[in-house]
């Protein structure tokens, strides 16, 4: 029968009405996280450390400025000091930002058959020494909601009992899921307030 249902026919009614008695298997009550084919990545040790490099190169901008401007490098050239510290801090900011994710990965100290959560993604160093990135992603059980449950950090309030959860990109925050260990999540609602800052 259609959506699995099985139905039970009771007995005859009067003038051959018959009584139906439907039952529909019932839904899961949790999630399963699995991995999304298309976010599989696999990138060599090589690449990883590169970009480490760069991240960490990129705050040695500013201090070659500052070295430059005091040898009187940048006067000798005719650069103006403010615009040459506004280009080179805004390459710093850019550089840093494009290869964090690379420094987080390649300072993580990962063992291999284990997965660090990073940046939205799970990684894993490989037998040949490279790393394997990975999200994981399930279907929201949420009634007529057809959305996918992605993966991300807990929100402030709910550090101390979750670090990741689980939320819908259709029913967002309405639709919240745990994340377990072993990839099974089941729905609840999170406090995603802002923690407020003390004041003195």
């Amino acid at each position: 029968m259609a959506n699995n249902n099985n139905f039970t026919v009771g007995s005859a009614g009067n003038g051959n009405i018959f009584n139906v008695v439907q039952h529909q298997e019932p839904k899961a009550s949790y999630v399963e996280y699995d991995v999304a084919h298309d976010s599989i990545e696999h990138l060599s040790r090589s690449h990883v450390h590169g970009r480490a490099f760069l991240f960490f190169a990129s705050f040695v901008l500013p201090i070659l400025g500052l070295l430059a401007d005091g040898l009187g490098v940048l006067t000798f050239l005719g650069i103006q000091s403010k615009w040459a510290f506004t280009v080179l801090v805004s390459a710093a900011i850019v550089g840093t930002f494009l290869t964090n994710t690379k420094r987080k990965i390649a300072t993580a100290g990962l063992d291999r058959n284990r997965a660090i959560y990073i940046d939205g993604s799970w990684v894993e160093r490989e037998d040949g020494g490279g790393y394997l990135l990975y999200r994981r992603t399930a279907k929201c059980i949420y009634p007529k909601c057809s959305g996918t449950v992605f993966i991300r950090p807990a929100p402030p309030r709910e550090k101390p009992n979750h670090t990741l959860v689980g939320v819908c990109d259709l029913g967002n925050h309405r639709h919240t899921y745990t994340v377990d260990f072993n990839g099974i999540g089941f729905p609840l609602q999170f406090d995603w307030r802002p923690i407020e800052e003390h004041k003195p």
